[in-house]
């Protein structure tokens, strides 16, 4: 009985997939591990809930597996744009970006960058994006992605 009811559980819980809809605010959740990237593009609706509109998942590569947490972090946050770019390009309303990095919050504000962070600063400043922090322990969606 107590599969049953876990089952119908995931059943009535599992995201439904929506529509983009223009002039709509979205928002970007990221998350890494040593080996994977992941990334959900989310839409607000009219009834004051946010919903998914994609999934974005993939695995790192040669170089890409060395990077540090930081840049892993913002690796993410750069593929999901450059993936989701006609979704996310000439937002009305910002972009919220969460991440559960804390430092990427700074990211705009860093004065030494690496040329690769430059790369990507250059590439994410034709979008209207800020970013937040949201600690693991309280996302856990683009968590479960990366696994």
């Amino acid at each position: 009985m107590a599969t049953f009811n876990e089952l119908n559980q995931a059943f009535i819980h599992t995201p439904i997939l929506t529509h983009w809809i223009p002039d709509q605010q979205l928002v970007v959740e990221t998350n890494t591990s040593d080996y994977t990237i992941a990334a959900i593009l989310y839409i607000y609706l009219e009834d004051g809930e946010i919903h998914p509109i994609t999934f974005l998942s993939q695995s790192l590569h040669n170089a890409e597996l060395n990077y540090d947490t930081h840049d892993k972090e913002l690796l993410a946050i750069f593929e999901a744009f450059k993936y989701w770019h006609h979704y996310l390009e000439g937002s009305a309303d910002s972009i919220d970006v969460v991440t559960d990095h804390k430092n990427l919050e700074y990211f705009s504000t860093m004065k030494i960058l690496t040329r690769q962070q430059v790369r990507w600063s250059k590439y994410l400043s034709q979008f209207n994006l800020v970013i937040c922090f949201c600690p693991g322990r309280l996302g856990g969606k683009p968590d479960a992605l990366t696994r």
